[in-house]
């Protein structure tokens, strides 16, 4: 970009602030015996504006801060009794200094808390001090002395949101300690591994809740971050050879990289750290032994934040498949994505040499991380977006990223597994379903995640995943709806079933899969014709008896409601609304399913689809003559009955109610009729209108019909066969 080069009585620039709201840098000189000098930048045209000369007493400025909001800033100086010189920014003068005590000398590092009005001063003494200044009347409000062992703060950082500076000592062994800004005392102190002369600079991202220091004089330097919440070194980063003593340095947090300038006689550098791994792709080095037929990519995530993309590389760094921009949803865990569910929606791979990528759009450490070897990976600074098509210049690493696929050795189908409809004279029967269907995985590893996305056009299930215990091979798991509760099974569910599903499994037992979850959908129609609410559905298992799983809705778009249920095995499992019981129900289909035989037995529910939808018009039509002829006979005993002639329509119900309370063996003809059907037509036979004659006066009105059904529902409904 360039430089700018000063007066030739400008030397050691020791200390800088900068105000980039106006536009504006500062920097403070070290020199001596000559006059101490605060030199302003213009960082628009990058030009001198010019120089502030301080008195002659008022030497090496070592460490300064600034109030941009008030316009001042102070600077620090390293003398026997420290100073702080005040600078007026607006019109670039000297306002005045603060001296210090005799034992309060040599500032070598400085913070500010300017929305609380105070700034803080380390000493390089033995022991050493923090000075705190009250900034809005410019006068020293105390010290905290640390230590006897920890002396020369000679670099400092604030997180002023929390409460905390972080000030690093150069003491044997190096030492960050901590002060609570509230109360001004001295929290603790965390000792670092390295003594490098002095943990200087440092600086802070308060964000995402770090801080980094360096070790100065080690050969190679090293970078050392630390956690601010539990306040410990998570660890360092080693420089390369030449690249150091670092002096300086600053941070850009939000895009998660720092900037480090290298103390040197000549060829000095700056150094780029990566603080985080947004804004760049980053792979691993696979070897691939067979040809692989790959179901899924997975990536271990230990936060559950933002969003991941992943993606698979060749040898030459060719694009082969990515996936679309997914959230993040796993905590300390394995984020799997189907190879379906990307770009293009199958992979293939033949023996050799690959890598796997993946981006992540956050400054947060989500990606598990381990040290490898030169060239296990590479790496390419990019915006989160999607992957480029090839990659011709990137950074090999020796970083190994948590991430692994899983494949199959042959080519995978969705196996169609035919199920026979039975249909017997003698009765019995149930549980027949449509075609089944199956998914195969050759090896499952130990604790590792698995999905199986099912796109079919009958289940209702629309996922099934879990974690395998144990390493398996050859791990199948089958799915088949069934039209009907299975004749095995004799306990009932209390409600309507919407759909009974079997779940099977073989080469792995129940008892090795944990965190097994089943995501299914309901049609928002059949929720409708029922009046169901979406909060009214429930998913059961049977396993000697139907237990009801936990269930949470998870979506909804215009024709489906979308829900998610845990479930500790694999059987047979029932979509309803209800509550447990052990009622006979009658079993409604889904819309959207054809029904392929009907069962014989007289006590099995009827299960009614769409594709039955003209024999149901038949049986509709006969039923309403039926119910005309019932009506007819019901008007003609009204007539001769004096409590009919009272209030007939409490008399008709209650004869109603009476006949489903033990409600009769229905006839093949009489299997779409029910309870509900006749209350309906009775409610419309009985409700006034305008046309009644006088003999109407005391039929019921709507509402204590409404009344009187809620109240025969409420008892009786169970009973419904």
């Amino acid at each position: 970009m360039g430089n700018l080069t000063l007066n030739l009585d400008v030397d050691y620039l020791y200390s800088a602030v900068i105000d980039p709201s106006n536009g504006f840098a500062y920097f403070g000189t070290a020199e001596s015996p000559d006059l101490c000098q605060i030199i302003k930048i213009n960082l628009t045209d990058f030009t001198r504006v010019g120089n502030l000369t301080l008195n002659s007493d008022e030497g090496d400025l070592e460490s300064a801060v600034l109030d941009p909001s008030n316009g001042f800033a102070y600077f620090g100086t390293y003398t026997t009794s420290g100073q702080i010189i005040k600078i007026n920014l607006t019109d670039f003068t000297r306002v005045g200094n603060l001296t210090l005590n005799s034992d309060e000398g040599d500032l070598e590092s400085a913070v500010i808390d300017p929305s609380n009005g105070f700034a803080y001063f380390g000493t390089s003494s033995s022991p050493d001090k923090i000075i705190k200044i009250n900034l809005t009347d410019f006068t020293r409000v105390g010290n905290l002395t640390f230590n006897p062992s920890e002396y020369e703060s000679q670099t400092a950082v604030i997180d002023p949101s929390n409460g905390f500076a972080y000030f690093g000592t150069s003491s044997s062994p190096n030492q960050i300690i901590k002060i609570n800004l509230t109360d001004f005392t001295r929290v603790g102190n965390l000792t670092l591994n390295e003594y490098g002369g002095s943990p200087r600079p440092a600086v802070i991202d308060p964000s995402n809740g770090f801080a980094y220091f360096s070790a100065t004089n080690t050969n190679p330097s090293q970078i050392i971050k630390i956690n601010l919440t539990d306040f410990t070194r998570v660890g360092n980063l080693t420089l390369n050879a030449g690249e150091g003593p670092l002096y300086s340095a600053v941070i850009d947090p939000s895009n998660g990289f720092a900037y480090f300038g290298t103390y040197t006689s000549s060829n000095s550098q700056i150094i780029k750290a990566q603080l985080s791994q947004k804004n760049t792709i980053k792979t691993i080095k696979i070897n691939v032994t067979e040809t692989a037929y790959v179901d899924n990519i997975s990536f271990y995530s230990h936060l559950n934040t933002s969003q991941v993309r992943l993606a698979v590389y060749n040898s030459t760094k060719h694009l082969l498949w990515e996936s679309n921009s997914t959230e993040n949803t796993v905590l300390n865990g394995w984020l799997n994505i189907s190879i379906s569910d990307g770009t293009p929606s199958s992979l293939t791979l033949s023996s050799g040499t690959y890598y796997l990528a993946y981006q992540i759009n956050t400054t947060s450490s989500v990606p598990s991380y381990l040290q490898g070897s030169f060239n296990d990976g590479f790496y390419l600074e990019q915006p989160y977006q999607s992957f480029p098509a090839s990659i011709l210049s990137e950074n090999t690493t020796s970083e190994v990223w948590s991430m692994f696929l899983t494949y199959e050795t042959t080519a995978p189908t969705t196996t169609t597994t035919s199920t026979t409809t039975v249909s017997s004279g003698g009765g019995g029967g149930g549980g027949e379903g449509s075609s089944g269907l199956s998914k195969l995985w050759s090896t499952v590893l130990a604790n590792a995640e698995y999905y199986w996305n099912i796109a079919d056009a009958q289940l209702r299930v629309t996922q099934i995943n879990f974690t395998s215990t144990v390493q398996r091979s050859n791990v199948r798991l089958n799915a088949q709806r069934l039209t009907s509760k299975p004749a095995n099974i004799s306990q009932n569910l209390s409600g309507v079933a919407y759909q009974y599903v079997e779940i099977t499994k073989s080469n792995i037992q129940d008892s090795e899969i944990k965190d097994a979850k089943i995501r299914f959908k309901v049609q928002k129609s059949w929720l409708t014709s029922n009046n169901l609410q979406t909060s009214d559905i429930k998913m059961a298992r049977y396993s000697g008896g139907w237990a009801d799983l936990q269930i949470q809705k998870t979506g909804e778009d215009t024709s489906w409601v979308f829900y998610t249920s845990p479930t500790p095995g694999f059987s047979t499992f029932a979509i309803y609304a209800g509550t447990s019981g052990t009622t006979t129900t009658t079993t409604t289909t889904p819309a959207g399913t054809t029904t392929p035989g009907e069962a014989t037995s007289t006590t099995q529910p009827v299960v009614v689809g769409e594709g039955d939808m003209s024999k149901l018009l038949l049986i509709m039509g006969v039923v309403f003559l039926i119910l005309v002829g019932v009506l007819v006979a019901l008007t003609v005993i009204s007539k001769n009955s004096k409590r009919d002639k009272d209030n007939p329509a409490e008399d008709e119900f209650e004869q109603l109610e009476m006949k489903w309370a033990s409600p009769p063996k229905k006839s093949k003809m009489d299997k779409a009729r029910t309870a509900e059907d006749e209350f309906e037509q009775m409610k419309r036979k009985w409700t006034p209108t305008p046309k009644n004659s006088k003999k109407d006066k005391g039929n019921l009105n709507v509402d204590d019909f409404e009344q009187l059904k809620r109240k025969w529902s409420k008892t009786q409904k169970d009973t419904i066969q």
